[in-house]
Order: structure tokens, then sequence, then C-alpha cells
């Protein structure tokens, strides 16, 4: 019998090694260039604002936008009230969803008094994303641990539009003044409300 060496064989033996190098380099390549999202919050995840005004204990959040002459002088006011004893610092940065990138719209600084941040509109276009950060002590800050992040994606959709800056001033403050209702606390007996 006359044997046949097959030209494929020595490869395709030696592809599980090769394939599983290969596949190895791809994936540590994978995870070297894509940041895990908000990675300097090293803290508690963030909590996720869904309107135009946000409350917990010790922070109010509220957006407005201030119309141009035309779109490209268009403003969002983002302003911020933060219980300065609890947070003394508080930054704000835009992020880039899709590769982690951040822009310092607030580096950390004193939380003392309303904080307002007025950012082009048409910079959402390339960091939609809007993550507020409350520090803590000033090593806190230093680490960059935030104690508490709110995490806005993209302007809410609630927020309204003004072109006269004393009606957005209004708005602003009116709605960092109102608190939520609280809702009812859930029956004890184990059910769920209607």
């Amino acid at each position: 019998m006359i044997g046949r060496t097959d030209p494929a064989g020595p490869l395709l033996a030696a592809a599980p090694s090769w394939l599983a190098v290969v596949l190895a380099f791809v994936l540590a390549f994978v995870l070297a260039i894509a940041p895990p999202a908000f990675a300097a919050d090293r803290g508690a995840p963030p909590l996720h604002g869904q309107s135009d005004a946000f409350h917990t204990d010790g922070v109010a959040i509220a957006w407005g936008v201030l119309r141009g002459a035309d779109e490209t002088r268009t403003l969002v006011v983002l302003r911020i009230i933060a219980d300065s004893g609890r947070y003394p610092v508080v930054e704000v940065a835009g992020v880039d969803p899709f590769t982690g990138n951040e822009i310092v719209r607030r580096p950390p600084s004193d939380a003392t008094g309303p904080i307002e941040i007025r950012t082009p509109r048409a910079q959402f276009a390339d960091y939609p994303h809007t993550i507020v950060r409350f520090h803590g002590p000033a090593r806190d800050a230093a680490r960059r641990t935030p104690a508490l992040s709110v995490l806005f994606h993209g302007v809410p959709d609630t927020t309204p539009e003004f072109v006269d800056a004393a009606r957005l001033d209004a708005h602003l403050a009116a709605r960092l003044a109102a608190r939520p209702a609280a809702r009812p606390a859930a029956p004890s007996t184990g059910t769920r409300p209607p």
C-alpha cells in the first residue's frame, strides 16, 4: 500500500494549540483596550437619574435647557445642591458610553452652595452620559472613590427648554425645592400593594 500524506494534516493537528494562543491574545487585547464603564467609580454602583429632577438624602439635581440664537449657542444647564457636611466635594463628568472616555464638566471641588454647570448641547453628541460624583472626606476624593454617584443617560427626556434665563432659573429652583411625594410603605403581610 502506498501511504498518502495530507498536506493540511500537520496544520490541523496543531490547530488547537495555535488557535488557543490566538484567541487568548485577542481576548487579552480586547480587555486591555476596552475600559470597563465608569472604572473610576470603585464605590457602590451609581444611582440612575431618570427625569429632569433627582432627589435623594442630602442631594438634589435639576436639569434645564437654555435655548440660544441657534443650536450652537444652546446650553444644557445642570444645577446641583449637596449637603456639604456629608459630601464636601462634587465632580461632574461627561462619558462616552462606548469607549468609557470622560471629559471633565466640573473638576472635584467644594460643594458649598448651589453648583451650576452649563454645557453646550452639542457636546452631548460625543459624551451623552453625565455622572455626578459626590465625595465624602477629602481622602475619598483623592482616591476617586465617591460616596455616591448619580448617572444620567443623556439629557433626560423630561427636561424643559427655555428662551428666557429668568424662567429657567425659576424652574430649576422649583425642581430643586420640590421633593417627590413619599410612597406608602408596603404591607408587612407579605402581599404586594394593589
